[in-house]
């Protein structure tokens, strides 16, 4: 069964971004923090990361750039609702803006889980 993991420190969104991907019929788990990511990625194998980019601590870059070095397959979709965040120039990935629609994470999720 595919497995996605979602990492946002608002665990409101976090929580309503896991209940989306559980309603497409995914299995998703949801952490707070990058630091937690990181643990639950070296435990579980997932086949997505979808994350915050601006979260206290390790930002969703800093992660991302992690999980290139250790999971080089794993892809990673960012969130923000802050839309000028996508100009990072150091790591290319899909980039969603808050708010985000259930049709337009719908289409990531089954774009980036078919490459």
């Amino acid at each position: 069964m595919l497995k996605i993991l979602i990492v946002d420190d608002d665990v409101i969104s976090g929580n309503l971004l896991k209940d989306l991907v559980e309603y497409m019929g995914i299995q998703a788990e949801a952490v707070e923090t990058a630091e937690e990511a990181l643990e639950k990625l070296s435990l579980e194998k997932f086949d997505l990361l979808i994350t915050d980019v601006n979260m206290p601590g390790m930002s969703g870059i800093e992660l991302a750039k992690w999980v290139g070095e250790k999971w080089p397959g794993l892809k990673v979709v960012f969130i923000s609702g802050f839309p000028q965040d996508n100009q990072w120039g150091a790591v290319s990935a899909l980039f969603l803006a808050k708010p985000i629609s259930f049709e337009e994470l719908k289409s990531i999720i089954i774009k980036e889980l078919s490459t």
